[in-house]
C-alpha cells in the first residue's frame, strides 16, 4: 500500500520508473535510511516499467482484444 501511495502521490509528469530509480541510487548512497527489503524488490519492480514500455504492454494487450 505504501508503494501504491507513493506512486500516486508523485506530481504529473514524473514517471514512476524514474522515480525508482533515483531511490534506488539513494539506498546506494545512504545506507543508514534501508527500505525494507519486499518494498524495495517492488521499486526494482517499477523501475523496470517505464512509461513507454507500459505503453506498448498496453498497446498489445489493447489488439489482443479487439481480436
Amino acid at each position: 500500500m505504501k508503494l501504491l501511495a507513493w506512486v500516486m502521490g508523485l506530481p504529473s509528469g514524473i514517471d514512476p520508473a524514474a522515480a525508482a530509480r533515483v531511490v534506488m541510487q539513494q539506498q546506494v548512497a545512504k545506507p543508514e535510511a534501508k527500505i525494507s527489503a519486499p518494498l524495495m524488490k517492488l521499486i526494482e519492480t517499477v523501475a523496470q516499467y517505464p512509461r513507454e514500455r507500459l505503453m506498448a504492454i498496453m498497446a498489445l494487450r489493447r489488439r489482443r482484444a479487439l481480436h
